[in-house]
């Protein structure tokens, strides 16, 4: 079976990197939605949608999926890694059909399928129940309204963005705490702690570091707990999530905390963004911008087989975390990148004579300001443009001298004068006439 993607228009013929739909091989199909800024803002299907709600600074904040009455709220610490998953879910039915509860008025249990959703409204003193026919009836009647199921998983990172300890809680599996130990970038260990008991878990790896099996050792046997591997986008085909394995690709991993908000739309955490299995995309644009890759939305260029993201923002060939140091470089080289994108796509717009050197000047100018490792970008690209514009476009070497001059006279003011904008650092070099709004 084959799916067919269909993208949001450019408005000049051709495609952005935007989903528009998703036509599955299976029958039916996802509709997407993004807001403004580009992040997404829903996942629509017939019967289902899945909404996701973005805060200020771009974190995914909320999911919601009101077909089944599940949301699920985010937050997240001072580094932006997701610190707090609370999930909420309708009552449930608790006992198989045809069992009469042992007191229904106290545990508000009834006869019915198990797992089923009741509709409870409180009215005006919270103390009325309407039950659904799907329910049955509750003998004796309950005296208060069923009250939601929460479901919560609290994280805990290294610095460098590696999960080292999941506590989870839910009324089907109680509390459970997670304990990852790591060898060379890698998952090797989990210890399972339940109460006073605490289980070993032994990982096995592919080339990457994504698990593909789970060795457990308790204190009477070992045995395989679960194998297969996921499939190469990171789908899981062989029922890690009902073995309890939260792990997926390297970096990401999954929680009951936010499954049914966002089923039709299943999305793992991946610490910088959310990712989608199903189409091996991410919610939201690379914050690194240009710096994670010219597209920004898709998962390690699409080669999942070979590359890694593990932190939701830049394709690696292995599972290497990178570091803080790694993280800032590469996000003051991606500001610079866009910098010169961002000069080089007005100078195309303005289209004005001798406005070559004043963008020059100012796209040095602004990648300065986005760091130490911002300078350095524009010392490469400045070099690396006026190399190409030399051997293919035959410009004298008096004129690459000329535009690198321009481009010095950027960088070193930028530096001079931090506070000063780059458009009064680059003024000797506006030609007359230039619209303002460059």
């Amino acid at each position: 079976m084959t799916d067919t993607y269909s993208y949001v228009p450019n408005g000049t013929g051709g495609d952005t990197a935007l989903l528009d739909s998703v036509s599955l091989g299976s029958g039916g199909a996802r509709d997407y939605s993004f807001g403004p800024a580009g992040h997404l803002d829903a996942v629509s299907s017939p019967g289902n949608q899945v909404f996701f709600t973005h805060d200020a600074t771009g974190q995914l904040s909320r999911l919601e999926r009101p077909s089944a009455g599940a949301s699920t709220n985010l937050l997240f610490d001072g580094r932006g890694y997701l610190s707090l998953s609370t999930g909420e879910l309708p009552p449930a039915l608790l006992v198989q059909h045809g069992e009469a509860p042992e007191d229904a008025a106290a545990d508000l249990v009834t006869r019915g399928t198990p797992g089923t959703p009741l509709f409870a409204d409180g009215f005006e003193d919270g103390t009325v129940c309407a039950w659904t026919t799907t329910a049955g009836t509750v003998t004796p009647p309950p005296t208060a309204c069923p009250k939601p199921q929460l479901l919560t998983a609290a994280a805990t990172y290294s610095s460098a963005g590696v999960l080292h300890h999941l506590h989870t809680d839910s009324p089907s599996g109680g509390e459970r705490e997670l304990f990852y130990l790591y060898f060379q970038g890698r998952p090797v260990a989990q210890l399972e702690r339940v109460g006073d008991t605490d289980t070993y878990h032994w990982i096995a790896t592919d080339h990457l570091g994504t698990p593909i099996g789970f060795v457990e050792r308790n204190s009477q046997t070992t045995f395989l707990r679960w194998h297969g591997g996921f499939e190469p986008f990171g789908a899981d085909f062989s029922g890690a999530s009902t073995a309890g394995v939260p792990l997926r690709l390297p970096g990401q991993w999954t929680d009951a905390s936010w499954e049914q908000s966002s089923l039709g739309a299943e999305v793992y955490y991946n610490v910088h963004r959310w990712y989608e299995a199903g189409t091996g995309r991410y919610e939201r644009a690379d914050p690194l911008g240009l710096g994670g890759g010219i597209n920004s939305i898709i998962y390690s260029w699409s080669r999942p087989t070979g590359f890694v993201d593990p932190l939701g923002l830049q394709t690696r060939q292995d599972g290497y975390i990178p570091d803080s140091d790694d993280i800032a470089q590469q996000i003051q080289r991606g500001c610079a990148r866009q910098a010169f994108y961002r000069n080089y796509r007005d100078m195309v717009r303005a289209n004005w004579k001798l406005s070559d050197k004043y963008f020059h000047c100012k796209a040095n100018c602004e990648a300065i300001h986005c760091g130490d490792h911002g300078f350095e970008m524009a010392c490469e690209m400045s070099d690396l443009r006026e190399f190409a514009d030399q051997v293919f476009k035959g410009d004298p070497p008096a004129a690459s001298a000329a535009d690198q001059a321009a481009n010095a006279h950027g960088r070193e003011q930028a530096r001079n004068s931090p506070t000063t904008s780059c458009q009064i650092v680059c003024s000797q070099f506006r030609p007359k006439g230039l619209p303002s709004q460059y």
